[in-house]
């Protein structure tokens, strides 16, 4: 993060500083290096350390002391530190990524140059393509359309300005622009100083052409005309673009002191040196008398808070801690003879995770049976069949008592009705009007195999009819036969 900071604000300052004071300047070779250092500064600068000697400063450092065993925080790894252990690797994996493809888009530009057909002129190869595009260059080609050389539509000042940036070796520039930009590719300081950059090349080759020719207006002339029709689309290469050249033929009759020049040289060079002190790593020298006072009366003040004896309690602070140990660093041979370093008891180990028993997978439910839905039909039906059941039983009139008869059979079923036998006179209970009546005979019934017998409106069994006729001898009985199956209905009265 601080690398990220410190990177940022160079850049800033770099650039600010040569776009108020040397981009309007005729001194393009020294813009070059200044652009060029400036990146590479920016870069290194939050690496550099630098030791200085000096006095540290004393911190207060609040402490707290709390009785009872001694205590050491341990902070728990969150979700914040464990994404930041993986940042390095995503910054690792996009920046290889974007070499990759500069590597791709180089390679293909050069093996151009394998099957195109080609001319040696001068210090650089000419490449013919047939794509509609104005001339430009890259490392020691200048690509240029094959049918507007062979017609003669190519002006020598064209020509002359690619020469330029293949002598004056642009290309390399532009590569290792596109490296920090891959290495930077967060920060968007990194355009301003592509933009700048391309365009002192272009200064530079303009100021190439003009040294070779007599004749400037011309020269203006023709990159009016041809700003109208750049088609070019290789962002490795050089190109005219009509939005830079406004300011491509104003600098053509700049002029620049060289008072003005030299002081603004100056100023530049003293902006790295500022930066590179200020912003880089500071670390305090140890000298040969060792710690101060100051700071040796603070490291006593933690011996003595930390020197406990046996058995005692307190709270260590890392900050405490973390101080000690700088504070003993900056001691000499003899300061730490007499100050030894205490050796405070090591953190107990973290906490093991707490691992999650995973839970049991759920037993997937029965498919539900799916019910045919009823025809009309038998909703009708079923609805009357309840409606049977649900009528009211008229009531019986009562069957006036039977004298002692034979055994009568009824459909099947023979009510046997027993004679009575002749008891014996009771005597007369005193007391009680009256003597005590005998008990009623008992019905009695044959059973008949597959019969049913239903008593009361509900189904019953042949022994617990029995039985209940015994107890009332008084009943109606009727039959009735379904399906081959005879069935009893007996209700008592």
């Amino acid at each position: 993060m601080y690398f990220i900071l410190k990177s940022t604000l160079c850049l800033f300052l770099f650039w600010a500083f040569y776009k108020l004071f040397l981009e309007r300047e005729k001194m393009f070779v020294f813009n070059r290096f200044y652009l060029l250092a400036s990146l590479v500064m920016s870069f290194v600068i939050p690496f550099i350390t630098i030791e200085v000697k000096g006095t540290a400063t004393v911190e207060t450092i609040a402490t707290t002391e709390i009785t009872g065993v001694v205590h050491t925080v341990v902070q728990q790894e969150t979700l914040y530190d464990k994404l930041m252990d993986l940042l390095p690797f995503i910054y690792g994996g996009i920046v290889l990524l974007l070499i990759i493809r500069l590597s791709i888009n180089v390679y293909k530009v050069v093996s151009k140059t394998n099957y195109l057909p080609s001319k040696n002129w001068r210090q650089a190869k000419l490449i013919f393509i047939n794509e509609p595009q104005l001339p430009h260059a890259f490392l020691r080609y200048i690509f240029i359309n094959k049918k507007d050389f062979d017609n003669g539509k190519i002006e020598s000042e064209l020509l002359t300005h690619e020469l330029q940036h293949v002598r004056q070796r642009h290309s390399y520039d532009i590569i290792f622009l596109e490296i920090i930009k891959s290495v930077l590719w967060f920060n968007p300081l990194i355009r301003l100083f592509e933009k700048a950059i391309k365009l002192n090349h272009e200064f530079l080759a303009d100021e190439g052409v003009i040294r070779q020719t007599t004749n400037v207006k011309s020269y203006q002339y023709l990159l009016l005309a041809k700003a109208r029709y750049s088609v070019n689309n290789s962002y490795l290469a050089s190109s005219i673009n009509y939005l830079i050249t406004k300011k491509r033929l104003e600098m053509m009759t700049k002029k620049t002191s060289n008072f003005v020049a030299f002081a603004k040289k100056g100023l530049a060079i003293t902006l790295m040196i500022v930066l590179c002190f200020s912003l880089s790593n500071h670390v305090i020298a140890q000298t040969e008398n060792g710690a101060s006072e100051s700071v040796i009366k603070e490291y006593k003040e933690l011996m003595k808070k930390y020197d406990v004896k046996e058995g005692e309690n307190l709270f260590i602070h890392k900050k405490d801690v973390d101080r000690m140990n700088e504070i003993y660093n900056e001691m000499s041979v003899e300061q730490r003879k007499k100050y030894p370093k205490i050796d405070l008891p090591a953190p107990p180990p973290p906490p093991a995770p707490k691992v999650k028993t995973p839970k049991a997978p759920k037993t997937p439910k029965a498919p539900k049976a799916k019910v045919k839905e009823k025809t009309p039909k038998a909703k009708v039906k079923e609805k009357n069949k309840w409606k049977e059941k649900e009528k009211p039983v008229p009531p019986v009139a009562p069957t006036p008592p039977t004298p002692p008869v034979a055994p009568k059979v009824v459909k099947g079923v023979k009510v046997v009705k027993p004679v009575q036998p002749v008891t014996p006179k009771e005597p007369v209970v005193t007391g009680y009007e009256g003597s005590i009546p005998p008990p009623p005979p008992p019905i009695m019934f044959e059973k008949l195999e597959g019969a049913e017998y239903y008593l009361n409106g509900k189904k019953s069994t042949f022994e617990v009819l029995q039985k209940v006729m015994s107890e009332n001898g008084d009943a109606r009985v009727k039959l009735k036969e379904k399906k081959g199956v005879k069935r009893f209905y007996i209700d008592t009265l």
